[in-house]
């Protein structure tokens, strides 16, 4: 069994979101001690100091939600099946039950969406960072376009 999904998944899903929050804190903060040591503390200016920080950090959220949140923590190659691994759950998926495999290289994470035949757990999509290789927007990654060759098999005989 080879692993085919990034290490660094567990970070982009959890620190990257953590050092966000904090960075806004902080920012919060600077402008808030800003507006007390310059004398302009307003109603106004704190209500609009608030709604753009709420704001920014809602807009980090909703981005992290769409580009991040959804991936799994670890993808196996096994074979004839994938072993999906997300939090304390673990699932085999045979090749068989992939409908469609989406790769999207260019997107920073790089993304692979497996589409699947029947609901597992996880839903009818599975997605997740695979393993990047240096200059990823130049070459192809094999492990992928070998796991695309080997559902196209499957699917056919």
């Amino acid at each position: 069994m080879r692993k085919i999904s990034s290490n660094l998944t567990i970070i982009s899903k959890k620190t990257i979101p953590f050092i966000l929050s904090v960075f806004f804190a902080i920012i919060l903060i600077i402008c808030l001690l800003d507006m007390i040591n310059s004398g302009k503390v307003k109603f106004k200016n704190i209500i609009e100091l608030l709604f753009t920080a709420i704001g920014g950090y809602l807009m980090g959220y909703l981005i992290m939600r769409n580009l991040v949140f959804d991936l799994v923590d670890e993808v196996w190659d096994d074979g004839d099946s994938l072993v999906v691994k997300n939090k304390n759950k673990e699932l085999r998926i045979p090749l068989g039950n992939i409908r469609d495999i989406r790769y999207s290289p260019l997107s920073r994470p790089s993304r692979v969406t497996l589409s699947l035949r029947e609901k597992c757990e996880f839903g009818y999509e599975v997605t997740f960072m695979p393993r990047e290789i240096f200059l990823p927007n130049f070459r192809k990654n094999k492990e992928i376009e070998d796991l695309i060759d080997r559902v196209g098999k499957s699917r056919n005989g």
